[in-house]
């Protein structure tokens, strides 16, 4: 079994249990809500793409149809409820699974705020929004062509919301980077071209709230994290000073290949000098403390290789002493 870890000195904080699915998950919280915030609910997740479906160890694909998925992807949102929903490997094209049928199954609700599909089209990323709660001023494409060959992008859309008597804008990021262990100086060239554009746009300055969420298919002490962090980001999992015996976010056996556990998915944050946004609590992978603690997705009950990354976000305004 191929484990991926990063050592760290932070603390241990008090977590609590939460089932979903008969899957036992944590909820960490690390502080209530004060009266004079706001709070934002993210969900980010890579769906698991049609094309990647074959020759799971854990799945009867007999059974494990793109319906029967779609219908577990649908339950986890409408239970986890959240105002901005991040996703990968959305598929362009199908009758489930894809951007059209998911932008069906959540139009009570959430409106698709963009679409961004690959330099192949057969699948991309998108993000959703809770229109009762959120307003969309803008999106964007953001492509990250290291070279020819390469296809991986980005999807920036710009929100509003009212704030007290004040209108807090922020900007969120979907994106992906290159997959498999070798390609780190790629996910590298990627990084820097995704955060090259924040600077053109002026979105890396300090009146910019950013969240930023992503299937980075990085360790977190590879080059490309380190990157996002010196940009002013802060990891989610850092924030909350969380220490497990593994940081991980997918856990998955290939037929013909070694079970993998490793962090592959990330929601990265950005203050500015106006607003603060601190991760409030956020929904955790099961504990892993040895192999036989590991649940193994996808599974009939769980739609993808990925564990979705749920956080709440307490955002406050920052009164400046006047002069």
């Amino acid at each position: 079994m191929t484990t991926t870890q990063c050592n760290n000195n932070h603390g241990d904080p008090d977590n609590s249990s939460f089932d979903f699915s008969g899957t036992k998950r944590r909820w960490l919280v690390r502080s209530l809500p004060s009266s004079d915030s706001q709070k934002l609910r993210f969900l980010q997740w890579n769906i698991l793409s049609a094309d990647y479906v074959e020759d799971w160890e854990t799945v009867d694909l007999n059974t494990w149809t793109a319906q029967h998925r779609e219908r577990l992807f649908q339950r986890q949102v409408h239970d986890m409820s959240p105002d901005i929903i991040c996703l990968q490997e959305v598929s362009a094209s199908g009758d489930f699974m894809c951007i059209r049928s998911i932008s069906r199954v959540l139009a009570d609700y959430w409106q698709l705020a963009g679409y961004v599909p690959k330099k192949h089209k057969r699948d991309g990323v998108a993000i959703f929004y809770r229109t009762q709660k959120i307003r969309l001023l803008s999106t964007v494409a953001i492509p990250l062509y290291v070279e020819d060959s390469e296809s991986q992008v980005a999807c920036l859309a710009t929100f509003e919301y009212l704030f007290e008597s004040s209108r807090f804008t922020f900007h969120v990021i979907s994106t992906h980077l290159k997959a498999k262990r070798n390609n780190r100086e790629i996910r590298l060239s990627q990084t820097d071209s995704l955060l090259n554009t924040l600077r053109l746009w002026n979105i890396d300055d300090e009146k910019a709230v950013v969240i930023l969420c992503g299937d980075l298919n990085a360790d977190p002490c590879e080059a490309a994290i380190n990157k996002i962090q010196s940009f002013g980001f802060e990891w989610i999992y850092q924030q909350m000073k969380i220490k497990d015996p593994i940081w991980y976010s997918s856990s998955k056996k290939r037929r013909g290949e070694e079970p993998q556990i490793g962090m592959r998915d990330y929601i990265f944050i950005k203050s500015s000098n106006q607003f603060s946004i601190h991760c409030e609590s956020c929904l955790l992978p099961p504990l892993i403390h040895s192999e036989q603690d590991v649940i193994w997705i996808p599974n009939q009950e769980y739609p993808s290789d990925h564990w979705d990354v749920i956080a709440d976000f307490v955002i406050r305004e920052i009164h400046h002493p006047s002069h």
